[in-house]
């Protein structure tokens, strides 16, 4: 055929059958004998017929097309796990899922979103933080597009929020560490300013060490302008190079983690005899050497969580709008010293 676009017409003509008969068997719609269907399937095989999803879809105002904009992070695994979770409950529901990666710019996200919305997706999810103003989100939402927002969340009354508790995680690990007789604890972070998840996972660690009797001194607590092995590395640097240093520390990201081993493995210092450790988000930490306790995000919920919003606003089950939280738990690999 050509690049001429292979129509009904044409798998009929092939299989010397009526358009409607030839569409019955296409869109497996009611009874078609053994013989004419074998001749139809054949003529679709032959002609290599690809059924217009877009067509369909302005017939029955449906894609089972859903959006998913994510920022751009070769580095750092935690959004390619939130991707792949969101992906195969997507199937699961009969879904498919379009994902557009975004490079942190505004007029791109917001371009995106619009060929997103062309394509006439069923709802658009955004993981972690968006560069679309709130303003341009609000409208999507006016314009009936349910949206679904993980993490980093917009003031905007119709959509659905999905939150990891950071502030539990952070108490998880806390716990976990004054367990181990630790005292002396240091915390590397990202910069407080960058949002709500990075003051939560820090004012939740710190609250459950004074709950503890103890307290992570001013000079053990190092903060990084971003999540990347280079700001783990030199914040291990400097509390390395404190006199009194701490005998465990914990670490807000797994990116960050991987920086802080390799600054340890150049000083030829073991985890945990020499320095005890405790990551977050369980991305790189089972890979690390060694493996290292941190705190799992459990990424396969999140992503039911967001198909289950989507679906009930889809069919009509629920109006509202909806927050969900979900808990992390922390996984041990022992990589924290008993120092009792």
């Amino acid at each position: 055929m050509g690049d001429k676009l292979v129509t009904i017409a044409d798998i009929a003509a092939r299989a010397r059958v009526s358009p409607a008969t030839a569409a019955r068997v296409i869109h497996d719609q009611g009874h078609v004998s053994a013989a004419k269907r074998s001749q139809i399937e054949r003529a679709v095989a032959e002609l290599g017929y690809v059924p217009n999803r877009v067509a369909r879809s302005l017939r029955n105002r449906r894609t089972n097309l859903i959006g998913h904009i994510l920022p751009l992070s070769s580095d750092n695994p935690f959004f390619a796990r939130i991707a792949m979770a969101v992906e195969e409950e997507a199937g699961r529901a009969g879904y498919h899922v379009l994902t557009a990666v975004t490079r942190g710019s505004p007029e791109k996200e917001q371009a995106m979103v619009e060929d997103l919305c062309g394509l006439m997706v069923e709802a658009i999810i955004f993981t972690a933080k968006t560069a679309c103003d709130t303003a341009f989100i609000r409208r999507v939402v006016l314009r009936g597009t349910p949206v679904v927002m993980i993490e980093r969340p917009r003031d905007i009354p119709e959509i659905d929020i999905i939150l990891l508790d950071s502030d539990e995680g952070s108490r998880a690990a806390a716990e976990h560490i004054v367990s181990r007789g630790h005292t002396r604890i240091g915390y590397i972070g990202a910069e407080l300013s960058r949002g709500a998840v990075e003051q939560s996972r820090f004012n939740g660690f710190m609250k459950a060490l004074e709950a503890y009797g103890c307290a992570c001194q001013p000079q053990w607590i190092r903060r990084t302008p971003d999540y990347d092995a280079a700001y783990g590395y030199q914040a291990m640097e400097c509390l390395l190079a404190m006199e009194r240093r701490p005998t465990c520390v914990f670490i807000a990201s797994d990116l960050l983690a991987s920086g802080v081993l390799q600054c340890l493995y150049q000083r030829r210092l073991r985890v945990p005899d020499d320095i005890s450790l405790v990551g977050y988000d369980n991305t790189l930490s089972a890979l690390s050497a060694p493996p290292l306790t941190t705190i799992e995000l459990q990424p396969a919920q999140v992503g039911s969580a967001a198909m289950n919003m989507v679906v009930e606003r889809v069919s009509g089950h629920r109006i509202g709008a909806k927050t969900v939280t979900l808990s992390p738990v922390l996984i041990d690999r022992d990589s924290v010293r008993r120092m009792v």
